[in-house]
């Protein structure tokens, strides 16, 4: 059974997936928990790709350094890493 359910919103179809909406917060949670977390930078929601891998989307202020900019890519890839860790270890 496929996990990704369509809705209706604003008269467009959108497809909600459950596990990538509970991650959400989980991911932001562990953004936060970083001691080098930038502030404003959060993840905000997520796009289900033709081949149903989700790729999760982010804001960030638009005064952002080109060195904060970097840290902010590395800073969201670890909170995805580390996420997928600790589902691995359940």
């Amino acid at each position: 059974m496929n996990s990704i359910k369509k809705m209706i919103a604003d008269g467009k179809l959108v497809e909600v997936h459950p596990g990538a909406e509970a991650d959400l917060p989980k991911l932001n949670d562990i953004l936060k928990s970083y001691e080098n977390y930038i502030p404003e930078l959060i993840f905000n929601g997520y796009k289900i790709e033709l081949n149903g891998s989700i790729q999760f989307t982010y804001d960030h202020p638009d005064t952002y350094s080109d060195e904060e900019e970097l840290l902010a890519k590395e800073l969201l890839q670890t909170a995805i890493n580390d996420l997928k860790k600790m589902k691995e270890k359940v």
